[in-house]
């Protein structure tokens, strides 16, 4: 007790002892793995941009199918007219004669 009564006592005696850093965070890393560090903290490889990047992704997919549909549409539509037009003349042939 004695003895946390004088370090209490002594405000210049501090309870931890550590150092200063007196280069920057990062600079003792080897040189090859230096981009890799930088890449984990830098903005864009967070969480938040990566899902930014998925949702763009899932965007233009979506877009590209939503296109392909549009195609596909409008060449079901066009062989079913061209049917249309066709079974119409057959008819038309077939009446034409009977009479």
């Amino acid at each position: 007790r004695t003895q946390i009564r004088r370090k209490m006592k002594n405000p210049n005696e501090s309870s931890f002892i550590c150092g200063t850093v007196k280069k920057p965070w990062g600079s003792n890393v080897v040189i090859a793995e230096k981009s890799r560090v930088l890449k984990r903290i830098s903005k864009k490889d967070g969480a938040l941009q990566k899902h930014m990047n998925w949702l763009k992704d899932l965007q233009e997919k979506r877009k590209k199918l939503d296109e392909k549909k549009k195609v596909e549409e409008s060449e079901r539509l066009e062989r079913k007219r061209i049917f249309q037009e066709r079974e119409a003349k057959k008819r038309l042939r077939s009446s034409n004669s009977n009479n």
